[in-house]
Protein backbone atom coordinates (compact mmCIF):
# COMPACT_ATOMS: atom_id res chain seq x y z
CA UNK A 1 0.00 0.00 0.00
CA UNK A 2 1.27 3.27 -0.38
CA UNK A 3 1.33 5.22 2.64
CA UNK A 4 1.16 8.97 1.06
CA UNK A 5 0.23 10.40 -1.82
CA UNK A 6 0.07 13.50 -3.61
CA UNK A 7 -3.08 14.62 -5.98
CA UNK A 8 -2.70 17.58 -7.79
CA UNK A 9 -6.38 17.91 -9.24
CA UNK A 10 -7.44 21.59 -8.84
CA UNK A 11 -8.81 24.81 -10.78
CA UNK A 12 -5.68 23.95 -13.23
CA UNK A 13 -6.51 21.12 -13.84
CA UNK A 14 -10.23 21.61 -14.84
CA UNK A 15 -9.75 23.96 -17.21
CA UNK A 16 -7.44 21.68 -19.16
CA UNK A 17 -10.37 20.56 -20.19
CA UNK A 18 -11.66 23.59 -22.00
CA UNK A 19 -7.87 23.86 -23.38
CA UNK A 20 -8.20 20.10 -24.83
CA UNK A 21 -11.36 21.09 -26.85
CA UNK A 22 -9.82 24.31 -28.30
CA UNK A 23 -6.60 21.82 -29.13
CA UNK A 24 -9.11 19.86 -31.21
CA UNK A 25 -10.61 22.42 -32.78
CA UNK A 26 -7.43 24.33 -34.16
CA UNK A 27 -6.14 20.14 -35.26
CA UNK A 28 -9.66 19.55 -36.61
CA UNK A 29 -8.63 22.72 -39.26
CA UNK A 30 -5.37 21.82 -39.98
CA UNK A 31 -6.69 18.04 -40.97
CA UNK A 32 -8.23 19.58 -44.06
CA UNK A 33 -5.00 20.22 -45.85
CA UNK A 34 -3.06 16.94 -44.78
CA UNK A 35 -1.77 15.09 -47.24
CA UNK A 36 -0.96 12.13 -44.68
CA UNK A 37 -2.28 10.95 -41.13
CA UNK A 38 -0.03 8.71 -38.72
CA UNK A 39 -2.27 8.56 -35.71
CA UNK A 40 -0.87 6.22 -33.20
CA UNK A 41 -3.45 5.76 -30.82
CA UNK A 42 -1.67 2.68 -29.00
CA UNK A 43 0.87 0.35 -29.46
CA UNK A 44 1.04 0.67 -33.26
CA UNK A 45 4.71 2.34 -34.36
CA UNK A 46 5.69 2.41 -30.48
CA UNK A 47 7.98 0.69 -28.65
CA UNK A 48 6.30 -0.96 -25.37
CA UNK A 49 8.02 -2.04 -22.94
CA UNK A 50 5.16 -4.17 -21.36
CA UNK A 51 4.15 -6.22 -24.06
CA UNK A 52 0.40 -5.87 -23.84
CA UNK A 53 -1.63 -4.73 -26.67
CA UNK A 54 -5.09 -4.58 -24.58
CA UNK A 55 -6.92 -1.55 -25.39
CA UNK A 56 -9.52 0.48 -23.88
CA UNK A 57 -11.20 3.51 -24.99
CA UNK A 58 -12.15 6.20 -22.57
CA UNK A 59 -13.24 10.03 -23.35
CA UNK A 60 -10.62 12.14 -22.57
CA UNK A 61 -12.90 14.45 -20.51
CA UNK A 62 -13.40 12.01 -18.44
CA UNK A 63 -10.09 10.84 -17.64
CA UNK A 64 -9.34 14.43 -17.04
CA UNK A 65 -11.99 14.90 -14.87
CA UNK A 66 -11.58 11.41 -12.96
CA UNK A 67 -7.86 11.33 -12.42
CA UNK A 68 -5.48 13.26 -9.98
CA UNK A 69 -2.55 13.61 -12.62
CA UNK A 70 0.40 14.72 -11.05
CA UNK A 71 2.35 16.78 -13.64
CA UNK A 72 5.29 17.62 -11.96
CA UNK A 73 8.01 15.68 -10.37
CA UNK A 74 7.83 13.91 -7.07
CA UNK A 75 10.73 12.10 -5.58
CA UNK A 76 8.27 9.89 -3.47
CA UNK A 77 7.49 8.35 -6.87
CA UNK A 78 10.92 7.57 -7.72
CA UNK A 79 10.97 5.70 -3.93
CA UNK A 80 7.57 4.00 -4.50
CA UNK A 81 8.59 2.63 -7.62
CA UNK A 82 12.16 1.13 -6.36
CA UNK A 83 10.21 -0.25 -3.19
CA UNK A 84 7.62 -1.75 -5.96
CA UNK A 85 4.36 0.17 -4.33
CA UNK A 86 4.15 1.68 -7.56
CA UNK A 87 4.08 -0.14 -11.39
CA UNK A 88 5.25 1.87 -14.24
CA UNK A 89 4.93 1.05 -18.00
CA UNK A 90 6.47 3.08 -20.98
CA UNK A 91 6.67 2.86 -25.03
CA UNK A 92 8.46 5.12 -27.06
CA UNK A 93 7.88 6.58 -30.39
CA UNK A 94 9.55 8.58 -33.15
CA UNK A 95 9.04 9.59 -36.53
CA UNK A 96 11.45 11.49 -39.06
CA UNK A 97 10.33 14.01 -41.92
CA UNK A 98 12.42 15.36 -44.75
CA UNK A 99 11.69 19.31 -45.04
CA UNK A 100 12.44 22.38 -46.88
CA UNK A 101 13.47 25.73 -45.77
CA UNK A 102 9.82 27.25 -45.37
CA UNK A 103 8.00 24.02 -43.43
CA UNK A 104 6.98 24.94 -40.15
CA UNK A 105 7.28 21.99 -37.37
CA UNK A 106 3.73 22.19 -34.72
CA UNK A 107 3.85 20.42 -31.57
CA UNK A 108 0.89 19.78 -29.01
CA UNK A 109 1.42 18.42 -25.79
CA UNK A 110 0.74 17.69 -22.21
CA UNK A 111 2.20 15.87 -18.86
CA UNK A 112 5.36 16.66 -20.02
CA UNK A 113 8.60 18.09 -20.91
CA UNK A 114 9.68 19.60 -24.77
CA UNK A 115 13.03 19.69 -25.07
CA UNK A 116 14.34 21.05 -28.93
CA UNK A 117 17.91 20.84 -30.41
CA UNK A 118 18.83 22.10 -33.76
CA UNK A 119 21.20 20.74 -36.69
CA UNK A 120 22.18 21.43 -39.88
CA UNK A 121 20.03 18.13 -41.47
CA UNK A 122 16.96 19.13 -43.58
CA UNK A 123 14.75 16.78 -41.33
CA UNK A 124 12.17 16.89 -38.35
CA UNK A 125 12.88 14.82 -35.82
CA UNK A 126 10.68 13.74 -32.90
CA UNK A 127 10.95 11.08 -30.46
CA UNK A 128 8.70 10.70 -27.64
CA UNK A 129 8.67 8.75 -24.59
CA UNK A 130 5.04 7.84 -22.62
CA UNK A 131 5.55 7.04 -19.34
CA UNK A 132 2.72 6.18 -16.96
CA UNK A 133 3.07 5.95 -12.77
CA UNK A 134 -0.29 3.94 -11.32
CA UNK A 135 -0.94 1.84 -8.27
CA UNK A 136 -1.32 -1.49 -10.21
CA UNK A 137 0.60 -2.70 -13.12
CA UNK A 138 -2.48 -3.51 -15.43
CA UNK A 139 -3.78 -0.01 -14.73
CA UNK A 140 -0.36 1.76 -15.77
CA UNK A 141 -1.03 -0.62 -18.91
CA UNK A 142 -4.45 0.18 -19.76
CA UNK A 143 -3.68 3.97 -19.31
CA UNK A 144 -0.47 3.80 -21.85
CA UNK A 145 -3.13 1.89 -24.40
CA UNK A 146 -5.11 4.96 -24.18
CA UNK A 147 -1.92 7.37 -25.12
CA UNK A 148 -1.18 7.77 -28.48
CA UNK A 149 0.61 10.46 -30.70
CA UNK A 150 -0.80 11.73 -34.09
CA UNK A 151 1.31 13.34 -36.40
CA UNK A 152 0.50 14.54 -40.25
CA UNK A 153 2.14 16.13 -43.01
CA UNK A 154 0.05 19.12 -44.52
CA UNK A 155 1.12 21.92 -46.94
CA UNK A 156 4.22 23.43 -45.60
CA UNK A 157 4.07 22.17 -42.11
CA UNK A 158 4.36 19.03 -39.94
CA UNK A 159 2.25 18.25 -36.80
CA UNK A 160 2.74 16.04 -33.71
CA UNK A 161 -0.11 16.02 -31.33
CA UNK A 162 -0.28 14.32 -27.37
CA UNK A 163 -3.65 12.64 -27.70
CA UNK A 164 -5.37 10.86 -24.20
CA UNK A 165 -8.53 9.25 -24.87
CA UNK A 166 -10.84 8.87 -28.12
CA UNK A 167 -14.63 9.69 -28.53
CA UNK A 168 -17.16 7.17 -27.44
CA UNK A 169 -17.75 4.71 -24.80
CA UNK A 170 -16.55 5.51 -20.93
CA UNK A 171 -15.72 1.97 -19.82
CA UNK A 172 -12.80 2.41 -18.88
CA UNK A 173 -13.81 5.04 -15.78
CA UNK A 174 -13.36 2.40 -13.30
CA UNK A 175 -9.25 2.75 -13.99
CA UNK A 176 -9.26 6.09 -12.60
CA UNK A 177 -11.25 6.31 -9.91
CA UNK A 178 -11.73 4.24 -7.23
CA UNK A 179 -13.57 3.52 -4.09
CA UNK A 180 -11.15 6.11 -2.25
CA UNK A 181 -8.75 7.49 -4.74
CA UNK A 182 -7.29 7.05 -8.25
CA UNK A 183 -5.18 4.23 -9.45
CA UNK A 184 -3.39 6.78 -11.76
CA UNK A 185 -0.59 9.16 -10.11
CA UNK A 186 1.46 10.62 -12.74
CA UNK A 187 1.62 10.65 -16.75
CA UNK A 188 4.74 11.60 -18.69
CA UNK A 189 4.69 12.58 -22.46
CA UNK A 190 8.39 13.51 -23.05
CA UNK A 191 9.19 15.04 -26.59
CA UNK A 192 12.80 15.27 -28.06
CA UNK A 193 13.21 17.36 -30.96
CA UNK A 194 15.66 18.07 -34.02
CA UNK A 195 14.68 20.20 -36.37
CA UNK A 196 16.92 23.05 -38.41
CA UNK A 197 17.48 26.55 -36.68
CA UNK A 198 15.94 28.59 -39.37
CA UNK A 199 12.47 26.90 -39.47
CA UNK A 200 9.24 27.87 -38.05
CA UNK A 201 8.26 26.30 -34.76
CA UNK A 202 5.06 26.22 -33.17
CA UNK A 203 4.77 24.71 -30.03
CA UNK A 204 1.72 24.44 -27.28
CA UNK A 205 2.78 22.64 -24.06
CA UNK A 206 0.62 22.02 -21.47
CA UNK A 207 1.74 21.17 -17.80
CA UNK A 208 5.17 20.48 -18.69
CA UNK A 209 9.05 22.51 -19.12
CA UNK A 210 9.99 23.66 -22.31
CA UNK A 211 13.34 23.94 -22.98
CA UNK A 212 14.70 25.80 -26.49
CA UNK A 213 18.15 26.18 -27.63
CA UNK A 214 19.73 29.37 -29.67
CA UNK A 215 17.20 29.40 -32.03
CA UNK A 216 16.84 31.70 -35.37
CA UNK A 217 13.56 30.69 -36.73
CA UNK A 218 10.31 32.05 -35.89
CA UNK A 219 9.15 30.70 -32.81
CA UNK A 220 5.39 30.70 -31.35
CA UNK A 221 5.13 29.25 -28.01
CA UNK A 222 2.02 29.18 -25.40
CA UNK A 223 2.71 27.78 -22.76
CA UNK A 224 -0.13 26.23 -19.37
CA UNK A 225 1.32 25.28 -16.22
CA UNK A 226 4.66 25.01 -16.94
CA UNK A 227 7.83 26.70 -17.17
CA UNK A 228 10.49 27.84 -20.31
CA UNK A 229 14.08 27.49 -20.22
CA UNK A 230 15.80 28.81 -23.45
CA UNK A 231 18.97 30.28 -25.41
CA UNK A 232 18.82 33.08 -27.56
CA UNK A 233 15.54 33.75 -29.31
CA UNK A 234 16.43 36.21 -31.48
CA UNK A 235 14.00 36.40 -34.62
CA UNK A 236 11.84 39.73 -34.79
CA UNK A 237 8.41 38.15 -35.27
CA UNK A 238 8.71 35.50 -32.18
CA UNK A 239 5.54 35.10 -29.79
CA UNK A 240 5.71 33.54 -26.74
CA UNK A 241 3.24 33.44 -24.10
CA UNK A 242 3.56 31.50 -20.39
CA UNK A 243 0.40 30.92 -18.06
CA UNK A 244 1.44 29.63 -14.97
CA UNK A 245 4.76 29.35 -15.41
CA UNK A 246 8.21 31.12 -15.23
CA UNK A 247 10.55 31.75 -18.07
CA UNK A 248 14.25 31.88 -17.90
CA UNK A 249 15.86 33.14 -21.61
CA UNK A 250 19.09 33.98 -22.21
CA UNK A 251 18.25 36.72 -25.37
CA UNK A 252 15.03 37.76 -27.00
CA UNK A 253 13.57 39.80 -29.31
CA UNK A 254 10.33 39.35 -30.86
CA UNK A 255 6.20 41.19 -30.81
CA UNK A 256 5.42 38.97 -27.96
CA UNK A 257 6.69 37.84 -24.56
CA UNK A 258 3.96 37.57 -22.22
CA UNK A 259 4.05 36.03 -19.11
CA UNK A 260 1.06 35.78 -16.56
CA UNK A 261 1.47 34.34 -12.90
CA UNK A 262 5.12 33.43 -12.93
CA UNK A 263 8.77 35.16 -13.18
CA UNK A 264 10.67 36.53 -15.86
CA UNK A 265 14.50 36.19 -15.60
CA UNK A 266 15.42 37.55 -19.61
CA UNK A 267 19.37 38.21 -19.75
CA UNK A 268 19.13 40.55 -22.80
CA UNK A 269 16.47 41.58 -25.22
CA UNK A 270 16.56 43.77 -28.71
CA UNK A 271 13.61 45.00 -30.30
CA UNK A 272 10.54 43.31 -28.38
CA UNK A 273 7.49 43.83 -26.24
CA UNK A 274 7.03 42.26 -22.91
CA UNK A 275 4.46 42.09 -20.76
CA UNK A 276 4.24 40.77 -17.22
CA UNK A 277 1.35 40.39 -14.65
CA UNK A 278 1.23 38.52 -10.96
CA UNK A 279 5.08 38.49 -11.01
CA UNK A 280 8.15 39.70 -10.84
CA UNK A 281 10.63 40.17 -14.17
CA UNK A 282 14.50 41.18 -14.41
CA UNK A 283 16.21 41.91 -17.76
CA UNK A 284 19.52 41.91 -17.63
CA UNK A 285 20.58 44.35 -20.38
CA UNK A 286 17.79 46.61 -23.14
CA UNK A 287 18.94 47.23 -26.40
CA UNK A 288 17.51 49.42 -29.06
CA UNK A 289 13.97 49.45 -28.54
CA UNK A 290 11.40 48.24 -25.68
CA UNK A 291 8.31 48.08 -24.45
CA UNK A 292 8.11 47.07 -21.02
CA UNK A 293 4.40 46.48 -19.11
CA UNK A 294 4.08 45.06 -15.91
CA UNK A 295 1.01 44.68 -13.42
CA UNK A 296 0.82 43.17 -9.92
CA UNK A 297 4.46 42.23 -10.07
CA UNK A 298 5.99 43.76 -6.99
CA UNK A 299 9.28 44.74 -8.93
CA UNK A 300 10.89 45.12 -12.70
CA UNK A 301 14.19 45.30 -12.57
CA UNK A 302 16.21 46.65 -15.67
CA UNK A 303 19.66 46.19 -14.50
CA UNK A 304 21.27 48.25 -18.07
CA UNK A 305 20.12 50.25 -20.37
CA UNK A 306 22.75 49.93 -23.46
CA UNK A 307 24.01 52.87 -24.81
CA UNK A 308 22.29 51.81 -27.86
CA UNK A 309 18.81 52.59 -27.11
CA UNK A 310 16.45 54.58 -29.49
CA UNK A 311 12.77 53.98 -27.50
CA UNK A 312 12.19 52.64 -24.51
CA UNK A 313 8.56 52.65 -23.09
CA UNK A 314 7.84 51.46 -19.85
CA UNK A 315 4.65 51.06 -18.11
CA UNK A 316 4.13 49.44 -14.65
CA UNK A 317 1.11 49.35 -12.26
CA UNK A 318 1.09 48.38 -8.50
CA UNK A 319 5.06 47.48 -9.35
CA UNK A 320 8.34 49.61 -8.43
CA UNK A 321 10.72 50.30 -11.39
CA UNK A 322 14.65 49.54 -10.54
CA UNK A 323 16.90 51.20 -13.06
CA UNK A 324 20.80 50.10 -12.76
CA UNK A 325 23.58 51.06 -15.19
CA UNK A 326 23.01 53.93 -17.66
CA UNK A 327 26.34 54.62 -18.71
CA UNK A 328 27.09 56.00 -22.05
CA UNK A 329 23.40 56.68 -22.58
CA UNK A 330 22.33 60.05 -24.23
CA UNK A 331 18.53 60.28 -24.13
CA UNK A 332 15.71 62.56 -23.16
CA UNK A 333 13.99 61.37 -20.51
CA UNK A 334 10.04 61.50 -19.02
CA UNK A 335 9.24 59.75 -15.90
CA UNK A 336 5.39 60.17 -14.50
CA UNK A 337 4.29 58.73 -10.86
CA UNK A 338 0.34 58.28 -9.55
CA UNK A 339 0.95 57.00 -5.57
CA UNK A 340 4.62 57.10 -6.24
CA UNK A 341 7.63 59.15 -7.11
CA UNK A 342 11.08 59.22 -8.12
CA UNK A 343 14.64 58.92 -6.98
CA UNK A 344 18.05 58.98 -7.97
CA UNK A 345 21.96 58.96 -7.15
CA UNK A 346 23.27 59.31 -10.41
CA UNK A 347 24.64 62.58 -11.23
CA UNK A 348 24.25 61.75 -14.80
CA UNK A 349 20.31 61.95 -14.56
CA UNK A 350 19.18 65.28 -14.68
CA UNK A 351 14.94 64.95 -14.41
CA UNK A 352 13.25 68.20 -12.69
CA UNK A 353 9.31 68.42 -11.62
CA UNK A 354 6.99 71.30 -10.91
CA UNK A 355 4.44 69.10 -9.18
CA UNK A 356 3.67 70.06 -5.33
CA UNK A 357 4.84 67.07 -2.65
CA UNK A 358 1.58 66.75 -1.71
CA UNK A 359 -0.05 66.04 -5.70
CA UNK A 360 -0.72 62.14 -5.90
CA UNK A 361 0.20 62.84 -9.57
CA UNK A 362 4.01 63.73 -10.71
CA UNK A 363 5.84 64.20 -13.55
CA UNK A 364 9.77 64.29 -14.54
CA UNK A 365 11.29 65.71 -17.60
CA UNK A 366 14.75 65.97 -18.79
CA UNK A 367 17.47 63.76 -19.77
CA UNK A 368 20.02 61.52 -19.28
CA UNK A 369 23.52 62.11 -20.04
CA UNK A 370 23.71 64.67 -22.60
CA UNK A 371 20.01 64.06 -23.85
CA UNK A 372 19.45 63.46 -27.41
CA UNK A 373 15.39 64.33 -28.78
CA UNK A 374 15.95 60.95 -31.22
CA UNK A 375 16.32 58.91 -28.44
CA UNK A 376 13.69 58.95 -25.48
CA UNK A 377 13.35 57.18 -22.19
CA UNK A 378 9.71 57.17 -21.08
CA UNK A 379 8.44 55.62 -17.52
CA UNK A 380 4.90 55.51 -15.90
CA UNK A 381 3.85 53.49 -12.77
CA UNK A 382 0.73 53.72 -11.38
CA UNK A 383 0.98 52.99 -7.18
CA UNK A 384 5.09 52.16 -7.70
CA UNK A 385 8.04 53.98 -7.16
CA UNK A 386 11.14 54.43 -9.94
CA UNK A 387 14.30 53.83 -8.79
CA UNK A 388 17.59 54.63 -10.23
CA UNK A 389 21.03 53.47 -9.30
Amino acid sequence: MICKMKIKFNLGLMLLICFSAVANNSVAQLANKVETDNTVPANQGETDTTGNNAAIIVPAPDVLKNTGIVYDDSGDLQDEVKSGALKTATKKYTRLYAVGKLDELMIDNRFGEVKVNTWNRNEFSVEVQVKIYADKQADAQHFLDVVGISDKRGEAVVSFKTIIGANGGDNGNVLWKGEDKPHLKKIEVNYLVFMPSKNTLNISNNYGTTVLPDFNGKLILNSLYGNLTAKKLINPLNSVKLNFGNANIEAFSGTRLEVLHGSLDLNEGSNFNVSVTYGPARIGRIYSSANVDMKFGRQLRIENIDKSIKTLNVNVAYSSVQVGSITGVNANCDVSTYYGHLSSNDLNIKLFSNATPDNAAKSYKGQLGKGNKSRNIVIKTNFGQVNFD
